[in-house]
């Protein structure tokens, strides 16, 4: 009896395994086949992204093309906004025109613009670029001031009938603007600070000509108000020494006021400063007063 049992219970195992080992066949075939079908619609999912990706990139290449050449974006208006009558309207739109007229609005370049305008034309002071979309530039500009009056002489020769050389000494009146070029002054400026070039004057001058640096109209333009708040007397005009780079202040009591731009202006009427609270003659009639020494000042009274 208990061998049969024993029989009976291998013969269930054994059915028990047989039941069970295509359950496992089944489920191993299961997890091999659902991996399969998750990259294919992966892949597919990849795929079609690639192309919406390239159609919308034909689509934005064919937008923008028709943007850049199509001519209703191709400039053929450029407007002048002035605030002065130093700037040629006439001549600055020929030149812009020339360089500008008929490109697409879209490529041009706000900063070449500046560039190119201020080399050809450096009397402009600021300039501003504006575009009025779909083919009109804006251009807005301003000049540099008037600084001063600037007088030349300039010596010519003739012949009298006796044979003898005779010398006629003219003098020449130009404005000069706040970087040292020539240009023409507005109503207003016409009076403006007077300093007389101890030089003669260049053969030919037109405008535009670099006469002085800016950094020495800067130099003339500092001393002359700092000299005046300290003296306490208004400056009427004054003399320029080019070979010397120094200045001759003359106030409207005709003293001139000796200043050398080798050395900082700044120092030399300071020293004029702590010179006339010491001694405040320093502040009566005379000829001139030199501060060109440094730690020293000379100066000459009137009879």
């Amino acid at each position: 009896m208990n061998f049969f049992r024993r029989t009976q219970s291998q013969g269930k195992r054994r059915q028990i395994i047989k039941r069970q080992r295509p359950q496992t066949k089944e489920r191993s075939i299961r997890k091999i086949k659902k991996p399969n079908g998750k990259y294919r619609r992966r892949f597919g999912k990849v795929v079609s992204q690639i192309w919406v990706y390239v159609i919308l990139t034909f689509m934005g290449a064919a937008i923008l093309s028709s943007v850049f050449f199509l001519a209703y974006f191709r400039v053929q208006q450029i407007q002048i906004s002035r605030e002065d009558i130093r700037i040629d309207g006439a001549t600055l739109g020929h030149f812009l025109s020339s360089s500008y007229a008929g490109k697409n609005i879209f490529l041009i370049s706000k900063n070449e613009i500046t560039q190119k305008v201020t080399q050809a034309f450096p009397e402009i002071n600021t300039l501003r670029v504006q575009k009025k979309y779909p083919n009109t530039l804006v251009i807005h500009v301003s000049t540099f001031p008037v600084s001063f009056r600037w007088s030349c002489e300039r010596t010519s020769k003739s012949f009298t009938i006796e044979g003898d050389v005779e010398k006629e000494v003219t003098s020449e009146l130009y404005y000069i603007n706040s970087a040292g070029l020539i240009t023409i002054p507005t109503e207003s400026e016409k009076n403006a600070f007077l300093i007389y070039e101890k030089s003669p004057c260049p053969e030919v001058i037109k405008r535009r000509d670099q006469i002085l640096p800016a950094s020495v109209i800067d130099e003339i333009t500092k001393s002359k108000n700092l000299l005046e708040s300290v003296i306490g007397k208004k400056i009427v005009r004054a003399g320029y020494y080019r070979d010397g780079d120094e200045i001759h202040l003359i106030a409207d009591d005709e003293t001139s006021f000796w200043i050398d731009f080798e050395n900082p202006f700044q120092d030399q009427i300071n020293k004029l400063k702590a010179a006339i609270e010491m001694d405040a003659t320093l502040l009566g009639a005379m000829e001139h007063v030199d501060l060109r020494i440094t730690g020293k000042i000379f100066y000459k009274p009137k009879p």
